[in-house]
């Protein structure tokens, strides 16, 4: 049996099949598998021919395989977009791009697009040397630049968690039904804050990153490759804060954005925030509704109001999320927030 097909056979241990996401038995990521939004599309790449890096890194391999970058190039909305659109290239230098250091010089934009759609293996979507191959075409880099004898190193800043310009360079573009959310990342210095696109997307991981020759790496954090995404409804709902209170005798709900950028973040997404006013005696007084897409969205750092005429015990918040591919909307967020006394915001 290959590498290749030894990781397949790992992936169908976590996953019915494409697309339903629905839980197997075991391994570390059935939970999340499980919980993740039908919405139609495949949450596994089960095809990894000629990704020769899964021969020492098969852990973290299995974890980009069940990326939405994995999955790029044969998602099943991205490719019945592309079969509509005439500038094809436009799409495809992101879903299966070149090398970003390939490149001559780093672009003068930095939302500046890939220059190239490869054209070798487009299967594996933006895949490990889309990021890590450096310009000489053999040098991997990385966070470490630890030293191994299976290929050579390069430690690159671009891979630390104040950096964040190689995200910049295909979620800064707006196509089609994506948004470039990443411009409001820029625009908003939310890396002045010490904030990423890894900090939210990947998160910390302890563990060892590869194997040669039955020897694995030492044990150091590391980030997790699998990349999250508002297909979890966990994920989503941090994108979220909440507080309750009452203010001149009106129960107010302030929904504040804690995203490093604009939610929701593409054309075909629809969130709303069901918001029930419950009195002292569990009863449901009120209900109001603020529903977010992309031309009602929440901006990067703003916050907007829920208020009822009258008070109460507490408020209940559902989050629904409802995109292309989904059957019916899906619940992300549920819960309750005591009401306090009335006084001052």
């Amino acid at each position: 049996m290959s590498t290749a097909q030894a990781l397949s056979a790992l992936l169908f241990l976590l996953v019915s099949s494409p697309g339903t996401g629905k839980k197997q038995e075991g391994g570390p990521h059935a939970a999340w598998l499980a919980r993740l939004a039908r919405d139609g599309r495949r949450v596994e790449l089960a095809d990894t021919d000629g990704l020769d890096c899964i021969r020492c890194h098969l852990t973290v391999a299995r974890e980009w395989s069940l990326s939405a970058h994995a999955t790029a190039w044969q998602d099943e909305h991205f490719t019945k977009e592309l079969r509509r659109t005439r500038k094809k290239e436009r799409c495809t230098v992101c879903h299966a791009p070149v090398p970003l250091a390939l490149e001559e010089g780093q672009p003068a934009d930095p939302f500046a697009p890939p220059r190239a759609t490869r054209e070798a293996e487009r299967h594996l979507g933006v895949d490990c040397r889309t990021c890590h191959l450096a310009a000489d075409g053999e040098t991997l880099r990385g966070p470490w630049g630890r030293s191994t004898r299976a290929h050579p190193t390069q430690r690159s800043s671009q891979f630390t968690e104040e950096d964040s310009s190689l995200c910049l360079r295909c979620h800064g573009t707006t196509i089609g039904p994506v948004i470039g959310i990443a411009r409001d990342f820029v625009s908003s210095d939310q890396a002045g804050l010490d904030l990423s696109c890894i900090g939210c997307h990947m998160p910390r991981l302890r563990g060892s990153v590869a194997t040669l020759e039955g020897e694995p790496s030492p044990i150091r954090p590391r980030r997790s490759h699998r990349l999250e995404t508002p297909r979890d409804p966990r994920f989503l709902a941090r994108a979220f804060g909440l507080s309750a209170r009452v203010e001149e005798g009106h129960a107010l709900l302030a929904i504040e954005n804690l995203a490093g950028h604009r939610v929701p973040g593409t054309t075909r997404r629809e969130l709303t925030l069901r918001v029930e006013l419950i009195d002292r005696f569990g009863d449901v007084v009120a209900v109001r509704e603020r529903v977010f897409d992309h031309r009602h969205y929440l901006p990067v750092e703003q916050t907007v109001t829920v208020e009822f005429e009258e008070g109460g015990a507490a408020l209940r918040v559902r989050g629904l999320h409802q995109t292309e591919g989904m059957r019916r909307p899906q619940e992300f967020l549920d819960l309750q927030l005591p009401l306090g006394e009335d006084g001052p915001p």
